[in-house]
């Protein structure tokens, strides 16, 4: 059982956990822990260490420890008023107000500040590796990468052209009939970069496929030759037969069932089969005869059967042969990237966390010994976003108890398994705890939606699935009561959850599809916004005194194209909004224009290109404009003038520079924001030009290179943060965001519309913790165990449990939640 965490009476000593439950204050709880380690157990600021998952969160902890560091500092030393409520400051200005030696304990951990180790756990793993090289083994004058997909794409390209360029084109056919490219390959070598210590299964040896493709391939060619003959006599059989049952046999669809058997075999292709192949085989032919009647025969029957068993036998040996060559690609791009590294002398960010692993398991401990004189005490922020290697290293080196360890996190928001965070690891931990605390009070949210959230989450009696993940009610703070909607002077229910009615449904059984579902919610939502904000126009919404604005609501989604959807209805509505993703900027529309616009002034000779550039939003022609231009001899000549002036310019001067000149001199501006998105537009198109710019610059790139580079970033699927679309001005707009990155954020008012999504596990490949192995993570390629996707279903239904849990403690004051059935 959780003992309430309370900040002045918690013991300093140990191994403990905080479950911080959303909004409770847990980067408070951070800071008044550190005040009271400098304060009651007098480390020097450089020996606590705080580590967290983010350089975003890193910043944040830093500036709100500074500030409560400073705030002591004035209490103490100035005399100035601790803040109302404040309980520890309020004990602290009574122990140590003039004590000269706790002053100058604050002091100088002020003026030291800049030392103190509030980190990233990567930038902590890289400092402890060059801090104790000696220790550790650790390589001298490596390069550190933070993204390592170009070594990572060059080594699936080079194991696809290994193992397909030179493989059979019956096999070649196989693969593409069932979507295998050098794409699928990536996604799943992602997926193991991720978590490098995913195990994989199953062991597949190498099958021999030879056998079945040549008997298939000889098949098929006696099924064509027997075709060219057989197909009158066949046609004839099918239309006059009386044996033949016409509700499988329908004479009205003879015609096209002869028809695609001429497709199929002129096209000379083996996969995939054609859609009825099965109506020619004997089998089928037998079972489908009038009761009492004989299957019609001939020879090309048998033929189709003999070569449907062939194929049948032939796509069994080529699916293992594919799980075979996915099951290599592991151990393939394992060695091909150490190569790689040591070619490059390079490191990449999971390199760190993997050699401070190794360095800590070796030897007698002498870098665990060396980091326990260093650091006496460690906070770890985010606890449920680690993984079993992250906690492993902070196990090896503070779990023994004779440290101060505080692991402060909550199970009920760990959400990141996309990205590596394994809630499972933090079970782990909480069974090894001394001390398990639980933050009770939340700062964020009203009464009366605390009091809805405890409903929902109190009732099951394992709400989040696993049992080891408790829920504990929490109550609100006595200021948070008072924080209500009010429409026209009464309170609105703190939640609302809306059915979609059966009205609209769109099937026979009175359920309504998917996509249907979306939409009619997307305009559902946008309408309830528009009236929420022309009753707040009219002062008859309020929230805490003040009336309500588009600027006060969020809109939670699944996806960025379910924001997309909103947006676009709230666009109908002309309610602005803006939508924070994580989406690149290579692939927006203005990045496809940028790209048509440099092609054409980097070959100024191509008139194609020329007229591809400008149909683009940024010159604003029309088809009509674009013809008569054309038309005009003079004034079409001026236009490639022009170009070739832009050329010019980019060669003499740079890009930028003459992408400034272009934006000014062709009016792109002023057409840009004519538009309804057009400070979206206008942002994405400077966010391009800068892009452009800085990789003309780091890679020393002509402007052909530059052209190409821009090209394949376009088609690349990854996308670093500093390539992801910025925001425009957010002050008065709706915020449209993905429940993961609307994490740690809080709105008044909260609409989730799409929080509903399936649990199912629909792919051949899953990831699952093996309870058989010690809950160690697994990606399963195709065992064929079901109770494997049983686990994996399991595991999906638990995130999105907590997934709901996250978007419901976004709000401060109400939350509309949709459900589709």
């Amino acid at each position: 059982m959780m003992k309430p965490f309370e900040i002045i009476n918690t013991p300093l000593q140990g191994y403990n956990i905080i479950e911080a439950s959303a909004g409770t204050g847990k980067t408070h709880a951070i800071a008044d822990l550190f005040l009271r380690l400098i304060l009651e157990k007098e480390l020097p600021i450089n020996e606590i260490l705080v580590v967290t998952f983010t350089e975003a969160a890193t910043e944040e902890l830093r500036d709100r420890i500074r500030k409560r560091l400073k705030t002591a500092f004035d209490v103490l030393a100035n005399g100035s008023a601790y803040p109302a409520g404040d309980a520890l400051l309020e004990r602290f200005a009574a122990r140590y107000s003039g004590n000269s030696w706790v002053i100058k304990r604050l002091h100088n951990a002020l003026i030291e500040f800049d030392v103190a180790a509030i980190c990233t756990i990567h930038s902590f793993c890289q400092r402890m590796l060059r801090d104790h090289a000696f220790e550790s083994n650790a390589l001298f004058d490596t390069e550190l990468i933070a993204d390592q997909t170009e070594f990572l794409q060059e080594i699936v390209d080079d194991f696809w052209r290994r193992n397909f360029y030179t493989a059979s084109q019956t096999f070649i056919q196989y693969a593409i009939y069932k979507k295998y490219h050098p794409d699928k390959f990536m996604q799943l070598i992602r997926r193991r970069s991720i978590d490098p210590e995913l195990a994989v299964i199953p062991a597949v040896a190498r099958p021999d496929i030879e056998g079945e493709q040549d008997a298939l391939q000889e098949a098929f060619d006696q099924l064509r030759l027997s075709w060219q003959t057989a197909r009158p006599e066949v046609e004839n059989i099918l239309l006059e037969s009386t044996a033949l049952n016409r509700t499988r046999y329908k004479m009205d669809s003879i015609e096209a069932l002869v028809y695609e058997m001429d497709e199929y075999l002129d096209a000379g292709m083996i996969f995939p089969l054609c859609k009825r192949f099965e109506k020619y085989t004997t089998s089928y032919i037998t079972a489908a005869v009038k009761k009492g009647g004989s299957p019609p025969k001939h020879p090309f029957f048998d033929c189709c059967e003999t070569f449907n068993n062939h194929y049948t036998e032939a796509a069994t040996a080529f699916d293992q042969y594919l799980l075979y060559l996915k099951r290599t690609l592991f151990d393939y791009v394992d060695n091909e990237l150490k190569k790689k590294k040591l070619e490059h002398n390079i490191r990449s960010f999971d390199d760190l966390l993997a050699d401070m692993h190794r360095a800590l398991k070796r030897g007698e401990g002498s870098l665990a010994r060396a980091i326990r004189n260093k650091f006496k005490a460690a906070l770890i922020d985010e606890f449920q976003d680690t993984d079993p290697v992250q906690y492993d290293i902070f196990n090896s080196i503070f779990g023994s108890g004779d440290h101060i360890l505080f692991m402060i996190g909550d199970p009920k928001q760990a959400i990141y398994s996309f990205r590596g965070a394994d809630v499972f690891a933090y079970m782990k931990a909480a069974s090894k705890v001394q001390d398990d605390y639980t933050l009770t009070t939340n700062w964020r949210s009203g009464a009366g939606l605390i009091k809805a959230i405890n409903t929902i989450f109190s009732r099951p009696e394992a709400a989040f699935v696993f049992k080891w993940i408790e829920f504990n009610e929490i109550k609100p703070a006595d200021s948070n009561k008072q924080e209500l909607l009010m429409l026209s002077g009464s309170a609105e229910p703190p939640l609302h959850i809306w059915f979609i009615d059966r009205q609209y449904a769109d099937k026979d059984d009175g359920t309504i599809n998917k996509g249907s579902a979306e939409l009619l919610i997307a305009r559902t939502v946008a309408a309830e916004i528009l009236r929420l904000a022309v009753l707040g126009q009219q002062g008859k919404a309020q929230i805490d005194n003040r009336a309500l604005c588009p600027g006060d609501i969020a809109v939670l989604v699944r996806k960025n194209r379910q924001a997309r959807m909103v947006q676009e209805e709230l666009q109908l509505l002309s309610i602005p909004s803006i939508l924070y993703g994580a989406e690149s900027i290579f692939v927006s529309h203005e990045a496809e224009e940028v790209e048509r616009v440099i092609a054409a002034i980097a070959e100024p000779g191509s008139e194609t290109k020329i007229k591809a550039a400008l149909a683009t939003d940024m010159f604003g022609l029309s088809g009509n404009d674009l013809y008569a231009l054309i038309g005009n001899d003079t004034e079409w000549e001026i236009r490639l003038v022009q170009f070739h002036q832009y050329h010019d310019q980019w060669a003499r001067h740079g890009f930028i520079r003459m992408f400034r000149q272009l934006i000014k001199e062709e009016g792109v501006r002023k057409r840009l924001l004519s538009y309804r998105d057009g400070e979206r537009r206008m942002t994405n198109l400077l966010h391009c030009a800068e892009v452009l710019h800085r990789a003309e610059n780091e890679k020393n790139l002509g402007m052909e290179g530059l052209v190409k580079w821009f090209a394949e970033k376009r088609n690349d699927d990854n996308t670093s943060e500093e390539d992801q679309i910025r925001l425009e001005t957010d002050e008065n707009a709706v915020k449209l965001i993905t429940i993961h990155r609307s994490k740690g954020l809080e709105y008044p008012v909260v609409f989730c519309p799409y929080a509903w999504d399936s649990s199912k596990i629909k792919d051949d490949q899953f990831s699952f913790h093996d309870p058989a192995h010690d809950d160690r993570l697994t990606l399963d390629l195709g065992s064929g165990v079901e109770e494997n996707r049983i686990h994996a279903a399991t595991e999906q239904l638990a995130e999105n449990v907590r997934l709901l849990y996250v978007a419901l403690t976004r709000a401060k004051q109400d939350f509309f939640l949709t459900q589709h059935n």
